[in-house]
């Protein structure tokens, strides 16, 4: 059993062989990996994926909660060896967010050559500073994505309120032909965060956040229909069960529902088939598992202090 939110039940996995099939193809754009106190298991692919399946999703897209929170280089370099290719159609697909940060810009850099080339990594994300929870600036951020821009990938920044997305709107207008993904939809500042996301037009959004669903509602009529609308949950911090619940209060004909469930994502990440394990996707999953306890190699040295 894996705890996903303290807002929420526990939600059982569901036995094997009874998962739903990966046809669903229902796409989560950002999810977190590594072990939080309310998911301890997020740490292990394998429960990752369980989860994901009990709730009908096929595909996920994780970075690294190491990268996000800690250290940037150690939980990149950990994540190649967690976004294999799935075994089979029913397997759930898990793809990678390279964590990037102008504080270790030449790092990032390194390993962007390095990790960005694999078909496994699907972009690279944006997070606040992990110290203070400024968002990252438009100038701040301008070296960092212009070396970024060269691999043709989609850019996450993730937007929990409304000073966040207004960074994401400027850097949409400096970077023109990057698309760029604000995730969180400003948080509780949605409202305002949409009608500035509304304005560019390589800005897309994904629904985690708020569990409102007026602001997916409000989402369709700011950005004159579902085009640019992702599912995301946000998990571990958020059950996507919760997200898909919300969507479910939504009034939006099935078309359109579908479209944030996994057409949108299909073509903008240009989604097919699995494809087959290559020489470099193989070199990059032999690459050292860095020790840490947020994936689940050592103890938690805060544990018992």
């Amino acid at each position: 059993m894996i705890t996903m939110s303290p807002q929420l039940p526990p939600l059982t996995i569901a036995p094997a062989g009874s998962e739903p099939s990966r046809k669903h193809r229902i796409i989560d754009v950002h999810c977190g990996w590594g072990a939080t106190s309310a998911a301890p298991e997020w740490r292990d692919i394998n429960a990752i994926k369980k989860a994901m399946a009990a709730r009908g999703i096929g595909t996920v897209f994780l970075s690294a909660l190491l990268a996000r929170r800690y250290d940037l280089v150690a939980g990149n370099e950990a994540l190649p060896g967690a976004v294999a290719p799935p075994v089979d159609e029913d397997d759930v697909d898990v793809r990678g967010w390279m964590v990037i940060h102008p504080a270790r810009l030449k790092e990032a850099i390194d390993q962007m050559r390095r990790l960005l080339h694999s078909p496994r990594f699907i972009g690279a994300a944006l997070y606040a500073d992990p110290r203070t929870g400024a968002p990252v600036t438009a100038t701040d951020a301008r070296e960092l994505i212009t070396a970024f821009r060269r691999f043709g990938k989609p850019l996450l920044v993730e937007t929990p309120d409304l000073t966040a997305m207004e960074q994401v709107v400027r850097i949409a207008d400096d970077l023109a032909g990057v698309k760029l993904i604000a995730s969180g939809m400003g948080g509780d500042e949605w409202r305002e965060s949409l009608a500035l996301a509304a304005r560019s037009a390589n800005v897309f959004i994904d629904i985690s956040g708020a569990l409102t669903p007026e602001k997916v509602e409000y989402a369709i009529q700011a950005l004159h229909g579902t085009r640019k609308i992702l599912f995301g949950s946000g998990a571990p911090l958020t059950d996507p069960a919760a997200i898909l619940g919300m969507l479910d209060d939504v009034d939006v004909s099935g078309e359109d529902r579908n479209r944030i469930l996994y057409g949108n994502a299909e073509k903008l990440f240009n989604l097919g088939p699995a494809p087959v394990e290559s020489a470099t996707i193989a070199a990059l999953e032999s690459s050292p598992i860095v020790a840490n306890y947020l994936i689940g190699n050592v103890d938690n040295p805060g544990e018992g202090a």
